[in-house]
């Protein structure tokens, strides 16, 4: 007869393990073996602890039957490409879901295109005078606004620098 090992136990297998509790229930001691499919918790209980450590063995041999060894699929060799290029920005779980949810919001449209996008089209840091942003942004509309606007547009710009920053701030 084997000695009666301390409760809880963890009973490990290659990248899995399922643990195996005393608990009392209804008033009897029952064995809750405690294990993870697919991120989520399951629970199975047995009446004795030899049944408890038969089943965990199963279950054991069922999670490394249906898990890959990740460490030898390309799976790994990309995660760990992504680690790299991370390093010090993000997690790579991180990176992941800011990628899901910027991919749902753009519905459709390549992220890189999105990113493509935003790098042409959002303000810099330029230092440039207002009036220098200003010419150059009634240069750029030049052909699409009729003549009075731009000029009404000039002169209430200039009409008010007191209103702006001496330099661009964006």
């Amino acid at each position: 007869m084997r000695a009666r090992p301390k409760y809880p136990v963890t009973i490990k297998d290659g990248g899995e393990s399922v643990t195996i509790r005393q608990v009392t229930n209804r008033g009897r001691t029952v064995f809750r073996l405690e294990y993870y499919v697919a991120g989520k918790r399951r629970l199975k209980m047995r009446a004795d602890s030899e049944e408890a450590h038969q089943d965990a063995a199963r279950i054991l041999a069922m999670l490394n039957e249906r898990a890959p060894n990740f460490a030898q699929t390309e799976d790994a060799t990309i995660f760990r490409a992504a680690q790299t290029v991370l390093d010090g920005v993000a997690s790579v779980d991180e990176a992941a879901r800011v990628f899901a949810v910027a991919t749902a919001k753009l519905g459709g449209v390549p992220i890189t295109e999105a990113v493509d996008y935003y790098l042409k089209h959002r303000p810099e840091k330029t230092g440039k005078k207002i009036p220098e942003i200003l010419e150059e942004y009634l240069a750029s509309v030049r052909h699409d606004l009729a003549e009075e606007i731009l000029r009404d547009c000039a002169r209430n710009c200039a009409a008010s620098p007191a209103g702006f920053p001496a330099t661009s701030t964006n």
